[in-house]
């Protein structure tokens, strides 16, 4: 279910939210940027790279064992250009809250 929240300022943020969120271009469509958070609303108002007019954000929510995993299996796919580190796969296992 798609839901459209505007966060103008600090009064108007959600309740918390874990999990993983993707910054979109909305001209391009293509994903800039992938971050976790334990309160997703309240990361994106401090996050430098978002820009309300520029990013469409989708947000995973995730189990809090969850959200380290599922970080590092988008930001394989996708690659984005604005996180500075992508992760190797050989790795994922460590982070995986289904073993």
């Amino acid at each position: 279910m798609n839901k459209k929240v505007i966060v103008k300022n600090a009064n108007d943020i959600p309740p918390r939210i874990v999990g993983v969120y993707l910054l979109i271009n909305k001209r391009t469509n293509i994903v800039e940027y992938v971050g976790q958070s334990t309160n997703v609303y309240q990361r994106l108002l401090g996050n430098w790279y978002y820009q309300p007019e520029k990013h469409l954000v989708k947000i995973l929510r995730c189990s809090l064992q969850g959200v380290r995993w599922y970080e590092r299996k988008l930001l394989q796919r996708f690659k984005p250009r604005l996180n500075q580190f992508i992760p190797k796969k050989k790795h994922n296992y460590l982070h995986n809250p289904y073993l």
